[in-house]
């Protein structure tokens, strides 16, 4: 368990600091998750992805008092990191993508016309959801889905 205090906190506080950290293997990430995201990890990646806290705290499935009341050197339980290190891990992946993280930050909310523009950022609330967001990454990278001019 020592281990995980010794992690070093990361940064989310730009796409690139994302993106470097989409890149860790999954040891790492597990380390991070075990230790705690802060309140202000979230907050950097809040700022970043251009998201709110009640976007943020509908995809934790808690409430956005709950964030707000969370001091910045607080931590959140391993189920709530765990789930805050997927949102963040999905980002990077869409950020590396599709080279064009603003654009990612505006289809994420607005979806694909073959998706009849649902939101994808509506379902990432669940793991499946999140991995149908993935999917649908993919198929953009490969050009089996149109985006939204």
């Amino acid at each position: 368990m020592q281990q995980y205090k010794e992690e070093k906190d990361y940064s989310f506080n730009t796409v690139e600091a994302i993106l470097r950290f989409q890149r860790l293997n999954f040891l790492q990430k597990i380390a991070v998750i075990r230790k705690g995201v802060t309140k202000e990890q979230l907050k950097q990646f809040k700022t970043a992805a251009g998201l709110d806290y009640p976007t943020i705290a509908r995809l934790m499935s808690i409430t956005p008092r709950y964030l707000h009341m969370k001091k910045s050197n607080d931590r959140f339980r391993q189920a709530m990191s765990d789930s805050i290190i997927s949102i963040i891990d999905l980002y990077g992946f869409g950020y590396d993508h599709f080279n064009d993280p603003p654009f990612f930050n505006k289809w994420i909310k607005i979806g694909s016309p073959e998706k009849k523009y649902i939101p994808p950022i509506d379902y990432c609330d669940t793991m499946v959801g999140r991995e149908e967001v993935k999917r649908e990454i993919i198929n953009i990278a490969y050009e089996k889905l149109s985006l939204p001019k």
